[in-house]
């Protein structure tokens, strides 16, 4: 899945000489994001907690490129667009959708999953709407909203659409359904939980990531994601059918946690 191991062309050929079929490219937002800072991570290893903060995304001239050169470099591994258009007009999703066809990617994941955007800054403001362009889980928490991306890009481009949706905010089966509903090829959920790093117990007010002054909310992964994946998938699988197709991510350390 996109992140930090799928935003160079040489992790693309390891990835391909590793045995994978595919690779969904790092997250790129259109026009440049207003949170684009460098990177904070941290492991957590007595409780098994990966988390992130503010981690750089790929821009659009540097996703056509990535796309061109794993095209020419590992022909055979099928490459994932993750996109996510930061503004209030269908067509930019269409333009974008659009640009990464002609530049030959196999598939384009519709990205309205991220909570580390626009969600995660109304949540750590106290529920205050933000005032920059509603993207990732802001955006993807609304049905229509999506089933209308969805709808105008298959509309405009051949290749297969998916739908990466977020599982924060109770409406993750609704937007899937509406989704598929408006030809999306596949739906799934993200990988990340936002949630808390432990405390540092002399300081607890303050932020351990110093992303910002007081304490705010880390993407978060590791193995205790898993049971909350599976429950994604199985909320997804309960509302859209047998027939539909829905991806899974999140959690995965062995091959007995992906066969779950």
């Amino acid at each position: 899945s996109s992140g930090p191991t799928t935003m160079h062309i040489d992790q693309l050929r390891r990835i391909w000489e590793t045995g994978w079929g595919a690779a969904s490219l790092k997250l790129t937002i259109y026009p440049v994001p207003y949170i684009n800072l460098r990177p904070r991570y941290g492991y957590y290893d007595r409780e098994g907690y990966l988390a992130f903060t503010a981690e750089k995304r790929l821009t659009l001239d540097e996703l056509l490129r990535l796309i061109e050169d794993s095209r020419r470099e590992v022909p055979d591994l099928v490459i994932f667009s993750n996109i996510t258009y930061a503004g209030a007009d269908v067509e930019g999703w269409v333009e974008l959708a659009r640009r990464c066809e002609e530049a030959g990617v196999h598939i384009n994941e519709l990205n309205f999953g991220c909570p580390n955007m626009s969600f995660n800054v109304e949540m750590s403001g106290g529920g205050a709407p933000h005032d920059g362009p509603k993207t990732g889980a802001s955006f993807g928490s609304n049905p229509q909203a999506v089933a209308e991306v969805v709808r105008a890009v298959r509309a405009e481009t051949s290749v297969p659409v998916f739908v990466k949706l977020c599982p924060e905010g109770g409406m993750l089966r609704f937007v899937a359904k509406a989704a598929m509903d408006a030809g999306a090829a596949a739906v799934g959920s993200n990988a990340n939980r936002l949630a808390i790093v432990p405390l540092d117990l002399d300081q607890p007010g303050a932020s351990t990531n110093m992303l910002q002054g007081e304490i705010g909310l880390s993407c978060m992964s590791g193995p205790w994601v898993l049971p909350l994946a599976k429950r994604d998938a199985y909320e997804i699988r309960k509302m859209v059918g047998p027939e539909a197709v829905v991806f899974a991510t999140g959690g995965v350390t062995t091959w007995r946690d992906a066969v779950e």
